[in-house]
């Protein structure tokens, strides 16, 4: 039996992570615009290495989804990097930081991001502790950090729930839509058989009925065909990309 630690770190990363869009872009302009006005504000040590390195860490939002391993590092090393070499901590994260990157890592990230993610920020908190942060605003910090992950973790799971419903509902339909193309086939094609035998059997002796026989054969021929066609663009219309609640857009695709 595996245990829950080998069970996370084998976790593969979450489908359907869409790469860098214009609302990411927006999102982070956004941040910027914020962090930009936090660095006008008066008494502010260290003004320049401040906007700089949150600058750098806020620009992780883009990669939370398709790298949120590395949007953690940036977002955790460079600002506990100037924290350790200059014993000043970075005063212009946004809320927006703190809560989108750990969330992108619960939600996106494969297990091993979210083993490795983890302890960079358990490393970040042991930093901010050591450059004298009270432990009130420690515990505070992990408080939202841990509320952004589990929101992230529940997302996740709920995505992967309704994406093996939906599984389970077009396997459901296909094993019907096989069924009845089998038991619609079999019906026409007995019917065919039969049809052929009893125009063999009056051929020489009624011409005339041998065709009408045949000419129910094609007729019974051409329902099976039309038949068939119907049932494969229902298969067509079910298949990979049809859409469905597994593709839906909403809070899962943040």
């Amino acid at each position: 039996m595996r245990s829950p630690l080998g069970s996370l770190w084998s976790e593969p990363r979450a489908p359907g992570s869409r790469p860098v869009g214009q609302r990411d872009v927006a999102l982070l302009g956004f941040v910027l615009v914020a962090v930009a006005e936090a660095a006008l504000r008066p008494g502010l040590d260290d003004r320049v290495a401040q906007g700089v390195v949150g600058g750098l860490a806020v620009t992780a939002l883009v990669w939370r989804r398709a790298r949120p391993l590395l949007a953690v590092a940036v977002a955790v090393v460079v600002p506990s990097a100037l924290a350790l070499a200059t014993g000043t901590t970075v005063e212009l994260y946004s809320v927006v930081v703190l809560l989108a990157v750990p969330y992108g890592l619960a939600r996106w990230g494969s297990g091993r991001d979210v083993v490795v993610g983890g302890g960079l920020f358990a490393l970040q908190q042991v930093v901010v502790l050591a450059t004298g942060e009270p432990v009130g605003d420690v515990v505070g910090g992990l408080v939202v950090l841990a509320a952004a992950v589990s929101l992230g973790a529940a997302v996740r799971f709920r995505a992967r729930s309704r994406a093996r419903t939906a599984e389970e509902v077009r396997l459901r339909e296909r094993e019907r839509i096989a069924r009845d193309l089998h038991d619609t086939v079999a019906h026409h094609v007995s019917t065919i058989a039969v049809r052929a035998q009893v125009g063999q059997a009056v051929a020489a002796a009624e011409p005339e009925r041998a065709a009408a026989e045949l000419a129910l054969i094609e007729a019974e021929a051409r329902r099976t065909l039309a038949e068939m066609r119907g049932l494969v663009r229902v298969l067509r219309r079910d298949g990979p990309g049809a859409g469905g609640p597994a593709e839906a857009l909403g809070a899962a695709e943040l």
